[in-house]
């Protein structure tokens, strides 16, 4: 073997570990990155397994984006998760039974934000993957107090059609500002 190619051979056996590793979420089972907790880097189709079925209630996405289901085997409500810290997961605290990493040619790659009409995350709520220049056409209009941007930059306005102010958000949970908190009139991913 000539150099060139071992030396290609070496690097490619050194760089395999971190592409191995390039997903990464840790789990717990309390809010605020408390309790018990399990670290994954792969598909883990039933939580029961791991002792860790509906006891999810915060989580650290380190590398890549992960989607987490209700039910076994990816079934059930999911939603993808992006690099970040959740320390809280309002409804669906404790409702997780499987999780996997979204790869690049999967899904998680539109846009997604859930409203809600309450400040701590709950109450109504209502899911967009897609602009909506009058919220009163979904029933939302003037209600948001707290979001989760969960894929993409959101642009919130407290005037219909993107006018008035209007602040972004990106991956995460939040609480919304005093002057955006139940004024929200439009959503626009960026």
């Amino acid at each position: 073997m000539n150099n060139y190619l071992r030396t290609a051979v070496v690097l490619a056996a050194l760089a395999l570990p971190a592409a191995v590793s390039a997903q990464e979420v840790t789990l717990y089972s309390g809010k605020n990155f408390k309790g018990h907790s399990v670290t994954l880097h792969k598909d883990a189709g039933n939580f029961e397994r791991l002792g860790f079925n509906d006891q999810v209630s915060s989580l650290r996405v380190r590398q890549g984006k992960w989607e987490l289901c209700t039910d076994k085997d990816f079934g059930g409500r999911c939603r993808v998760f992006e690099p970040g810290d959740y320390s809280a997961l309002g409804g669906e605290n404790n409702a997780f039974s499987s999780a996997r990493p979204v790869h690049a040619k999967g899904g998680g790659r539109h846009p997604r934000i859930v409203l809600f009409e309450r400040g701590n995350h709950s109450g109504r709520s209502v899911e967009l993957d897609a602009k909506v220049e009058n919220l009163e056409r979904v029933g939302f209009n003037d209600r948001v107090e707290s979001i989760d941007v969960e894929r993409g930059t959101w642009r919130l306005c407290s005037d219909s059609n993107g006018r008035g102010e209007c602040r972004e958000f990106g991956p995460g949970r939040h609480h919304l500002p005093p002057g955006l908190r139940s004024k929200v009139s439009s959503a626009y991913p960026r």
